[in-house]
């Protein structure tokens, strides 16, 4: 009787699907008919607690080999950072490069091979074509205005009705848009033209480069036969320069001075520099230098000889060598609050740009449409303080234009370390340090022209204030953005006397820490 109950238990088990095995809780299965919430609960319970446990011993394992790890926290992270690059490479789909970016490449690596000098050498052709037809657009411009200018006093002084004056000022505009327009096509035209020639060139020298390599002792020469049989045809065009001609540029890069040098073509400006130490705790060396002379200057390609014709400076060289890197150089530029003028320093700058191609960037002009429309501001709606950038390849010492809004402003009486155009400054080297600009110019009274009404005392009053503000704007962002060694150049006015920039000069000795030999005596 006892077996037939034995056998009924274990019948009735098997029968609602119960099979505990032995030393096991007894848990009971699910059945479709007591339905199966309450398994399921107990399931996931079960499966969240071995997750756990699992992750616990993971977490033990990892913590216990990076302590026992002799390699640093740095190491790790960079370890980490592949890991993590490399895993989702592997399964995102690769972005295929621009144009523009593969230009970049391509130019980069020429610029920094035997081919620098012939790239050089095409690109000032380029730009002594282009400013010999700009050159003609201003004498042309100045010969219509002169001969309106007469018409208009002749018809005065003759005693010309208001019709009549109304009719001749409005022949006059017409005449004026006409040549402007002749102008402003022929530098299009011929803006394009070199633009696709010189690119074409910097492609086919690349590919021959890549094609036909050269070897360590003998650079290859195939990019001279390139230029030699595809040179672009410009209305203008000027031979290039002969091997002896360019040793002697490259000579001139390297910093021996030529025979057109040593003649002093060019007046010498007004310069001294410094090496300071910066920083509260860690102490960074940087290089400061205070120039007498224009912004432009460092804008333009000055003479280098007797006839008045550009050879490549080592200020070109060091600017095209580092377009496309984290050393790039950048200068402030006081202007006023309407992006739709150009006036001023504005216009002259404007003036600079137009003198050669820019193969990398926009236009000028088309930086400032797409600046007014993207940001889409009236011009009355640009604050003292606020600036906006612009990029180059084609000036001679940088690449960054910061246009500070503020030239009124800083000229006033009110100037003091609390005005919006120093704030605007301070945001300027914030952004110079986050994009990777070490080399930045400054205007050390925060104005390119002094009035007459300031005396010597008061320009130097105004140096101390700005220097003070800078020292403390670089250290405030070394310590954010990291202590990396950097040039800062303070230009003053070019008309400054020799008495008063060597009041500029001891102002640095005085607020920065000047690093200088020391002498011991035993």
């Amino acid at each position: 009787m006892a077996d037939d109950n034995d056998n009924k238990e274990e019948n009735d088990e098997q029968t609602n699907g119960n099979i505990i095995p032995n030393g096991c809780e007894a848990v009971v299965a699910p059945n479709p008919v007591l339905g199966t919430e309450w398994s399921q609960a107990a399931l996931e319970s079960a499966l969240q607690g071995v997750a756990r446990e699992m992750k616990k011993k993971q977490l033990e394992g990892l913590e216990k080999t990076l302590y026992s790890s002799k390699q640093t926290i740095d190491e790790n992270v960079e370890e980490w950072v592949s890991a993590f690059q490399q895993f989702h490479a592997d399964y995102s789909s690769p972005r295929e490069e621009t144009q523009e970016e593969e230009f970049a490449k391509m130019y980069h690596e020429l610029i920094h091979s035997p081919a620098l000098s012939t790239l050089l050498q095409l690109e000032q052709t380029y730009a002594s074509n282009r400013a010999e037809l700009v050159a003609k657009r201003d004498r042309a411009s100045a010969k219509l205005h002169s001969r309106h200018m007469k018409e208009m006093d002749k018809a005065v002084t003759t005693g010309a009705s208001d019709k009549e004056i109304n009719n001749i000022a409005a022949r006059h505009t017409r005449e004026t848009a006409k040549v402007e327009n002749h102008f402003i096509n022929d530098i299009a035209v011929l803006q394009q033209s070199q633009l696709k020639d010189y690119r074409d060139f910097v492609n086919g020298v690349f590919l021959a480069e890549k094609s036909a390599p050269a070897s360590p002792t003998k650079p290859n020469s195939s990019y001279r036969r390139d230029m030699e049989d595809d040179e672009p045809s410009t209305p203008t065009r000027r031979k290039t320069k002969k091997k002896s001609e360019s040793s002697s540029a490259i000579g001139r890069m390297l910093g021996s001075p030529t025979e057109s040098e040593a003649g002093g073509v060019h007046e010498q400006r007004l310069e001294e520099s410094f090496t300071v130490l910066l920083g509260t705790q860690q102490k960074t060396m940087h290089n400061v230098r205070v120039i007498a002379g224009s912004p432009l200057d460092l804008c333009k390609h000055q003479p280098t000889n007797e006839s008045q014709t550009v050879d490549i400076q080592a200020e070109r060289l060091s600017t095209a060598m580092s377009l496309y890197s984290q050393e790039l150089r950048g200068m402030v530029l006081l202007v006023d609050n309407r992006l739709s003028s150009a006036t001023g320093i504005k216009a002259k700058f404007t003036r600079v740009c137009e003198e050669s191609t820019d193969f990398h960037f926009p236009s000028i002009e088309d930086q400032m449409e797409t600046l007014k429309r993207e940001a889409d501001l009236d011009s009355s709606k640009l604050n003292n303080g606020d600036f906006y950038i612009t990029r180059h390849s084609n000036l001679s010492e940088c690449h960054v234009v910061f246009h500070l809004v503020g030239e009124t402003e800083a000229a006033s009486d009110s100037f003091n370390a609390r005005s919006p155009v120093m704030l605007g400054a301070r945001n300027i080297i914030r952004c110079a340090f986050h994009s990777g600009v070490l080399n930045l110019s400054i205007p050390l009274l925060m104005m390119h022209e002094v009035p007459n009404e300031m005396d010597d005392k008061a320009c130097l009053r105004r140096a101390e204030l700005v220097l003070k503000c800078v020292k403390g704007f670089i250290m405030e962002t070394s310590i954010s953005e990291g202590s990396i060694p950097r040039t800062f150049q303070f230009l003053v006015p070019e008309n400054t006397s020799h008495a008063l920039f060597e009041g500029y000069s001891s102002l640095f000795s005085n607020i920065f820490r000047i690093s200088g030999a020391m002498a011991f005596t035993s």
